[in-house]
């Protein structure tokens, strides 16, 4: 009996090609940004309450997002990239202050 024909079936899952690209051009667009000072948004809107306050609703709603993910692992194939979007946005935006 040969090896090759006990191959396990290929896993449904996160393609992790296509993961690594998105956080890396994501990276890219992050340090591309970082000169940037914005004060104001949207014709005169602070900035401040959109890169200060929304990271207190989005850093502990991502935490909460992962948690659901690690108790129902099959919500990872189509809700896996939104987490990881978000959680790489929320770490490059505290990396900046």
């Amino acid at each position: 009996m040969s090896t090759e024909t006990i191959a396990a079936p290929p896993r449904a899952g996160v393609d992790w090609r296509r993961a690594e690209f998105v956080l890396t051009l994501l990276a890219f667009v992050g340090f591309l940004t970082l000169p940037i000072r914005i004060t104001t948004v949207y014709g005169g809107l602070p900035a401040h309450p959109l890169f200060i306050h929304v990271p207190v609703i989005l850093i502990p709603a991502t935490i909460v997002a992962a948690i659901v993910l690690v108790i129902k692992p099959q919500w990872l194939t189509r809700y896996g990239i939104a987490l990881a979007l978000a959680s790489s946005s929320r770490a490059a935006r505290r990396s900046e202050s």
